[in-house]
């Protein structure tokens, strides 16, 4: 039982650093005002579950609601592969492609949601889910 949760404590803290990611460029907003990438390399399988990052690296300094600046965000997807559903957590960054520090007590996370087939996230969750071979 220690064993477990040592493995998915590094698991979780492998996911969550930065450096670690290859970052693949999958596309640019409509109105250039960020880039997004997704990291395929670093995905991780638990069973019926999988996790991926994907990061948002914008152009201009972004503020949050309490007037800390930031420049990139880094999302974490858990999918459940078989319920087609999917949960994220979000951290911001103070530096362009995740670097810098994160900010402190930035953490955003959702509800577990559908994923909606034809849509942008279904195609995320397909190619995710892939790897659970």
């Amino acid at each position: 039982m220690i064993i477990k949760k040592i493995t998915l404590s590094i698991s979780l803290m492998m996911l969550f650093l930065p450096a670690k990611a290859e970052w693949t460029h999958v596309g640019t907003s409509a109105s250039s005002v960020l880039d997004f990438y997704v990291d395929y390399k670093n995905i991780t399988v638990e069973g019926n579950y999988v996790k991926s990052k994907r990061l948002v690296d914008y152009h201009k300094e972004q503020k949050t609601e309490k007037g800390e600046a930031y420049w990139s965000a880094i999302s974490v997807y858990t999918f459940d592969c078989m319920k087609r559903l999917q949960q994220v957590e979000r951290f911001r960054y103070t530096d362009r492609m995740g670097g810098g520090t994160r900010l402190e007590n930035d953490l955003f996370k959702s509800e577990w949601e559908s994923v909606v087939a034809g849509t942008p996230n279904d195609n995320y969750l397909m190619r995710a889910c892939a790897f659970r071979g």
